[in-house]
């Protein structure tokens, strides 16, 4: 979002969704309570969400190829080459993954059925997940 952005937002939103690691996101909603309290809004009247990508393989060499599928996708939309690596770096390893990563593993490493069996999760009981969100 643009500085305006927020700063409209403050005063006639009632969602914002924010794009980009745990980071940016904390970043970006201080920002908007910092002009709710400018102009006399109460920020808890604002609905946040997040839009984060994951990616996830069976391998680092599977995630590898679909992050470099993903930069390639991004770049021919006309993002800088520079932005995309910092948006894929910048999530790597995040917070974000290692809570998403913490939820998923009881299912994954526990589902009954065994792998791939009737109850499993999707198939994926067993299976080593890695990711970067």
């Amino acid at each position: 979002m643009a500085r305006a952005t927020l700063r409209i937002a403050a005063e006639y939103a009632d969602y914002t969704n924010f794009f980009g690691n745990l980071a940016e996101f904390s970043r970006k909603n201080e920002v908007l309570r910092g002009h709710c309290a400018t102009i006399g809004r109460d920020e808890t009247q604002i609905t946040r969400s997040a839009n984060v990508n994951v990616v996830i393989g069976d391998t680092e060499v599977e995630v590898s190829e679909r992050l470099e599928d993903y930069y390639s996708r991004r770049v021919a939309m006309g993002l800088p080459e520079d932005v995309v690596r910092r948006e894929i770096e910048g999530l790597r390893g995040s917070a974000i993954s290692t809570e998403l990563q913490r939820r998923l593993e009881p299912e994954v490493y526990a589902a009954p059925g065994g792998a791939g069996g009737a109850g499993g999760a999707g198939g994926l009981a067993g299976t080593r997940l890695l990711w970067y969100a």
